[in-house]
């Protein structure tokens, strides 16, 4: 089984879910990180988002709870850019059992979440411009328990910030 260090270091070949019950205090022994707590909403829940500074690679990491549970519901992270073979990871994930369009932004690339809901990970492919060049990488990962597509729409949500209408 693989670690979480090893899926935040960029090693998510193979990746198949977040650990059953894992809670706060099994993510801060397993991630090494200054951590600290603020509230925000995602499809019509409230969330605690622990999030992690890092000294390595990725700097930021963040731990969606649900209000009222203590197990996390998803972990966040720009995968390294370097120590992650992204061709291997999108190989390994194969085709997506949804795409939605990116609520996250990345210049030079379009970007669109890739959900493997069944595997517990959605990743954020960013596909270079033509005029940039480039393969294609994993822009943000996010990680969380095993389910299907509704229950991801339903209890995950989408990474990044929701656009809203001045």
């Amino acid at each position: 089984m693989m670690s979480l260090r090893e899926a935040i270091a960029g090693e998510l070949t193979g990746w198949r879910g977040l650990p059953a019950g894992l809670d706060e205090p099994a993510l801060k022994r397993e991630v090494e990180a200054e951590w600290g707590e603020e509230t925000r909403d995602r499809v019509a829940m409230s969330y605690r988002v622990v999030g992690g500074t890092r000294a390595a690679e990725p700097e930021h990491v963040e731990a969606w709870i649900r209000f009222g549970e203590q197990a996390v519901n998803s972990l966040e992270f720009r995968p390294p850019r370097r120590d992650t073979d992204h061709r291997a990871v999108l190989a390994d994930l194969g085709e997506p059992e949804l795409v939605l369009a990116s609520n996250l932004s990345e210049a030079g690339a379009m970007l669109s979440e890739h959900v493997h809901a069944s595997r517990g990970i959605t990743v954020t492919v960013a596909e270079p411009f033509e005029h940039t060049g480039g393969d294609p990488y994993l822009a943000y990962a996010q990680l969380y328990a095993p389910t299907d597509t509704q229950g991801y729409v339903v209890r995950v949500g989408q990474p990044g910030y929701r656009l809203e209408p001045f």
